[in-house]
């Protein structure tokens, strides 16, 4: 029974150590803490140390206005209210930069930079816009209305203002939903990116010839009606390759020049089945 004793007052006694030990860390923590954290309130009040100009480059269809405004807003908060965030080592970067993305669909990337010690320079990286997706735009319409701008590589980033024309080539794919929501568009491609491309080729080469693309329509299983500024569209499938589709209707039409065919009367050039030209 002794030994036990003697055991059990050991046992106690140690842990009554670990408690002490631990109470002596988490009070060595709370005073490191707090000397860091007075480092840290005096630092932010330093002259030297503060932002005084806040510049941002690269933003033109983005309001540069707003941009600044968010930048001056954050600056102006205090961290557990002691710590000044207008400061070059302790301003909310992270936080600017995520509502810079919040506030415009159109910023593509975003970067703050602080130099010269009081400069913080914002550099923003837009979208540019290269097509309009319109899922349902009838065939025969020119609006806008739920249409997305999209850039050079089909990704759909913004819905676009409504207008009549052709500013850029209108892209109609018929989307799954007869009322897509724009949170279901928007962040998404106009078409796989292989399709994208294959297509993107044979309306440079369209181009290159002359030929104003105003409209593509995706048919299905691959297939497009093109529209352009003419007055007959062209049936065209991204299985056949560009470059020899080209050659074709560029034969296509030396033919009708030849035989001084009226292309009034012809509505469409089916170019989707190699060297058998159709048309009606």
């Amino acid at each position: 029974m002794p030994t036990i004793g003697r055991k059990t007052l050991k046992s106690l006694r140690a842990r009554t150590e670990r408690i002490d030990r631990i109470f002596q860390y988490i009070g060595y923590t709370l005073l490191l803490a707090y000397f860091l954290f007075t480092i840290a309130a005096w630092l932010s009040y330093q002259t030297a140390l503060r932002i005084t100009t806040v510049s941002v480059v690269g933003a033109r269809a983005v309001d540069g206005d707003r941009i600044l405004a968010i930048a001056h807003d954050a600056l102006s908060k205090k961290f557990l209210q002691k710590i000044d965030r207008n400061n070059i080592f302790l301003y909310p970067k992270r936080y600017i930069l995520n509502e810079i993305r919040r506030e415009d669909e159109r910023v593509r990337s975003v970067d703050a930079v602080v130099s010269g010690r009081k400069l913080l320079t914002i550099s923003v990286l837009e979208y540019v816009p290269a097509i309009l997706a319109c899922p349902d735009m009838a065939t025969s319409s020119t609006s806008t209305a739920s249409c997305y701008l999209g850039d050079d590589r089909g990704y759909l980033f913004a819905q676009a203002p409504e207008y009549s024309g052709y500013l850029f080539p209108v892209y109609i794919t018929h989307h799954s939903s007869s009322t897509p929501q724009t949170e279901d568009v928007i962040g998404t491609f106009v078409l796989p990116p292989n399709e994208f491309t294959a297509l993107g080729r044979f309306l440079f080469i369209l181009q290159k010839d002359g030929l104003i693309v105003h409209k593509v329509e995706y048919k299905g299983a691959g297939d497009y009606e093109i529209t352009t500024e003419k007055t007959w569209s062209i049936l065209w499938s991204s299985t056949k390759d560009p470059e020899e589709s080209a050659n074709n209707l560029r034969l296509a039409l030396r033919s009708f020049d030849e035989d001084h065919t009226d292309m009034g009367t012809i509505a469409t050039i089916d170019l989707r089945f190699g060297n058998k030209i159709f048309y009606k």
